[in-house]
């Protein structure tokens, strides 16, 4: 386990424990944060809350699993599939609770990504190229167009490439230089940085790269 999981892990126990609540970020939760959280975002944290209490139209308490804040990105992540959440309950009470999950949303003006634990257990890299184009239409439908933390503009920039990526099967530099109004050697600096960060993955013909995909896509193809 990465030692930084593994502190924002103590951390959670630990404030659980002060408030006297059996409360713990379960198996799946934890193999999030190893595989797709952490890895996305160079294993650093900061505004990632875990099992967030927040107040429904009911006014009645429920729990986000995660919950991620940062600049005008405001985005609810929840990891457990059906089976985990509604065993043992009505169709009845199951579709209050997804009725209640949508009004926070709608009310709150969050954005929602949901995976399950087959998800995150065998396609890692497909949750990591999600979450981060969720991370990227945060910040385009946030209206926030004078981003100004290089951190933000980055992660805006990954989401919409991602995005292109996965729309059109493979994206290339030229593609992007035009895209963003910038040359081609800094369109190619991106694209290799988001390789590096493990958001693409080049495609190679005859050792020449012809252009880049998400990875998940090169495994399927693969």
């Amino acid at each position: 386990m990465h030692t930084e999981v593994k502190k924002f892990i103590d951390s959670f126990n630990s404030k659980m424990e002060r408030v006297n609540k059996n409360v713990r970020i379960n198996e799946i939760e934890t193999m999030f944060l190893q595989h797709v959280f952490g890895p996305e975002f160079a294993f650093h944290f900061s505004g990632l809350t875990a099992q967030l209490p927040v107040k429904d139209y009911t006014d009645s308490n429920r729990f986000i699993d995660f919950y991620y804040e940062s600049g005008p990105v405001r985005l609810i992540i929840e990891i457990d599939g059906y089976r985990y959440h509604v065993e043992g309950i009505t169709t009845q009470q199951y579709d209050d609770h997804q009725e209640r999950q949508n009004d926070l949303i709608i009310s709150g003006g969050w954005m929602m990504v949901r995976f399950t634990a087959g998800m995150i257990l065998k396609k890692p890299m497909l949750c990591r190229r999600q979450l981060m184009q969720a991370v990227g239409k945060s910040l385009v439908i946030s209206g926030r167009d004078n981003i100004s933390n290089p951190e933000q503009l980055w992660l805006k920039k990954k989401g919409e490439i991602v995005a292109i990526a996965s729309l059109k099967g493979a994206v290339r530099a030229t593609r992007i230089a035009k895209r963003y109004g910038i040359d081609r050697k800094t369109a190619s600096r991106w694209l290799k940085r988001m390789v590096t960060e493990g958001d693409l993955a080049a495609i190679y013909s005859n050792r020449y790269v012809t252009g880049y995909i998400p990875p998940d896509q090169k495994q399927e193809k693969d």
